[in-house]
């Protein structure tokens, strides 16, 4: 605890206002209800210290649904409930859902209200194994990052829910493919840029 508020103090010094931390690590689950509560039940008071002591600095604090663990939007909204603190929010990641096979979109409807940042990211999406490169989610299914706009999700539906959500922060891009990272991402602000001007016109004419 002394580490991770250590962080926020550099944090501070670097004159952010958010500032992200886990609960776990990215691939554990818990083995059974029992051992769900239990962590929970620990990491509950972890959130709400480490918030407390970010809001003496302005800033606000957030967990991702990241990995295995907490992850699915109904772990989030419960999460973000029991800590309980205004400025305790979600980094809303709108396509890591898929790692326990949640909807995006009904995730992203859910948390958006409660997001500090959204990372916008997008994944190609397999029933039956492709080989060797791709994540194997709870259910089976299979993913890999792809540049954002080229993946199998609806984008604009999710931006489009975003933006009714009333989100007016940082909207960060994150890739994780196998293609050259630096092209990759420059595509990906490209599509961006048109997928949000999209949204914002569609909004307009309504």
């Amino acid at each position: 605890m002394q580490r991770v508020c250590g962080q926020v103090d550099i944090a501070a010094a670097l004159g952010t206002k958010f500032f992200r931390h886990d609960v776990v690590e990215w691939a554990w689950r818990e083995s059974s209800q029992a051992e769900l509560e239990s962590v929970l039940t620990a990491i509950v008071p972890a959130c709400q210290q480490i918030a407390d002591y970010a809001a003496g600095l302005g800033i606000t604090t957030s967990v991702e649904n990241h990995g295995f663990f907490i992850n699915h939007s109904e772990r989030i909204a419960r999460l973000l409930y029991l800590v309980d603190r205004e400025n305790f929010k979600t980094t809303l990641d709108v396509e890591n859902f898929l790692c326990v096979d949640d909807s995006p979109y009904a995730a992203v409807a859910k948390l958006a209200p409660q997001a500090s940042v959204v990372h916008l990211k997008d994944f190609f999406i397999r029933e039956n194994f492709p080989g060797e490169g791709w994540l194997e989610t709870i259910a089976g299914n299979f993913i890999q990052g792809s540049v954002l706009g080229f993946g199998d999700l609806d984008l604009s539906r999710i931006l489009w829910t975003v933006q009714e959500a009333g989100f007016s922060g940082a909207l960060s891009i994150e890739y994780e493919g196998a293609q050259d990272c630096l092209s990759a991402c420059e595509q990906a602000l490209t599509n961006a840029r048109r997928l949000l001007a999209e949204v914002s016109d569609s909004e307009v004419s309504a």
